[in-house]
């Protein structure tokens, strides 16, 4: 058994680690633990299949180097300052994403949530697609749904208590639903509808 979750992954990022890495090993059965991150990303108004670039931060740093505030090579100016991505091997350069990801998250507004049918069409979206490599590749798909206790039908338990204290449920001005009600929205889509999807592709879902 291999273990290729990730923490923060988008059925659209399955997909792509699957297709990229996953199918190398030969797999017999890929279970997609999903749900809930799709979810979280659209209650933000956004779309991973459009997230941001974190290669754009040069045009934040340019004013930097230009005043010598900031200490680089010559060769990490040319790498920082260029309008191309850096090569593959240059990715072990993490100070644009995290330079990228603080910019995104002081100075960018709210977004308005992603209409929930839109929200749902991307997840079955996917589906479908590793349903197809399943049959290309013989492997069996199972489609897991992550549980959630916004959208649970047992009563919370103490232990349950901590994670919902650790989640937003306030919601900005631009977003209608808080995202308990986004979450307990967008569960009941997949509850109605990944089922029948599973049937009519000739996979598996199973509702955690």
């Amino acid at each position: 058994v291999i273990s290729a979750g990730v923490p923060a992954y988008s059925s659209t990022q399955e997909r792509i680690f699957l297709e990229n890495h996953i199918l190398d090993f030969a797999p017999d059965v890929v279970v997609m633990f999903s749900g809930w991150n799709d979810t979280y990303y659209a209650h933000q108004g956004r779309d991973i299949q459009r997230d941001s670039d974190y290669f754009q931060s040069p045009r934040y740093l340019a004013d930097f180097f230009e005043e010598g505030v900031v200490i680089l090579s010559d060769k990490e100016k040319e790498m920082y300052l260029r309008d191309t991505p850096p090569h593959y091997d240059e990715y072990s350069l993490k100070t644009l994403w995290s330079l990228d990801k603080l910019i995104h998250n002081t100075m960018n507004p709210p977004l308005p949530s992603l209409p929930i049918q839109q929200a749902y069409a991307g997840v079955e979206r996917n589906v479908r697609i590793v349903a197809a490599l399943s049959k290309l590749f013989n492997f069996e798909f199972v489609y897991y749904l992550q549980p959630t206790v916004l959208a649970t039908t047992h009563p919370i338990t103490p232990t349950e208590q901590d994670p919902l204290k650790g989640i937003n449920l306030n919601t900005p001005e631009q977003n209608a639903l808080s995202f308990a009600e986004y979450n307990i929205k967008m569960y009941a889509i997949y509850r109605e509808r990944l089922p029948e999807l599973a049937r009519e592709l000739g996979v598996y879902f199973y509702d955690a």
